[in-house]
């Protein structure tokens, strides 16, 4: 006899705020504030140890690009177990939630990641293969497609464009892998860190427990 666990219902807006406020925003009222600083410090120390130039890195600027990056892993990691829909409301959330609390510039920076997330889905597609090609028009098809299915005139086009961006990736530990290192990219880019590839593998396993962590919290919930 097989037993369902019953989800607890939850709105989406009020769990989108709770858990940005608890673990992204308002940590100065919660332990995670001194967690995720010495988390922090302790992923710079790890990637020190296999590259010393990373000492030249300004660790407040690594704090703020792993901030961002929380965001947009937390949305990946949405899209994923919700899907389309709920992926569009929670990118409409999360913009109007960061311009509440005057942190637009969040929102802004993190397009460098979402682009990273949408062109990790035609990885290694090879344009002169027709399996390929028909898969990177399928993929550019489709949220062009899904795009104008949710193109009101009340809705954000931008928060649209976030959510579907993520359309032709998924959580498949091989395709993950691939997309974490996209933003893994674009994130030494963004610190002006030249990686190598030791140090890669210390950022991807950092990027991949943060997807985990934001994914293990919709396990038991249903979104209304």
């Amino acid at each position: 006899m097989i037993f369902f666990k019953k989800r607890t219902k939850v709105d989406l807006k009020e769990f989108c705020k709770q858990y940005y406020d608890e673990y992204f925003l308002e940590l100065k009222l919660t332990p995670i504030a001194d967690f995720n600083l010495h988390y922090n410090e302790l992923i710079s120390e790890k990637i020190t140890e296999v590259d010393s130039n990373f000492k030249s890195v300004d660790f407040r600027k690594f704090c703020h690009e792993s901030l961002i990056i929380r965001f947009e892993l937390f949305s990946l990691a949405w899209f994923h177990h919700f899907g389309n829909d709920l992926a569009i409301k929670q990118s409409i959330f999360t913009k109007e939630y960061l311009v509440s609390k005057d942190k637009e510039d969040i929102w802004d920076d993190a397009e460098a990641y979402n682009q990273a997330i949408a062109a990790s889905a035609t990885h290694g597609h090879n344009t002169s293969k027709l399996s390929d090609k028909y898969q990177r028009l399928h993929i550019a098809e489709t949220r062009m497609a899904l795009a104008n299915k949710y193109n009101i005139d009340s809705i954000d086009g931008k928060c649209i464009a976030r959510a579907l961006n993520k359309y032709g990736t998924n959580a498949k530990n091989r395709m993950l892998k691939v997309t974490l290192l996209y933003i893994g990219i674009a994130f030494c880019k963004n610190l002006d860190y030249k990686v190598n590839e030791k140090a890669m593998v210390i950022i991807i396993g950092f990027l991949k427990g943060l997807y985990d962590g934001s994914k293990q919290s919709f396990e038991e919930i249903k979104i209304i």
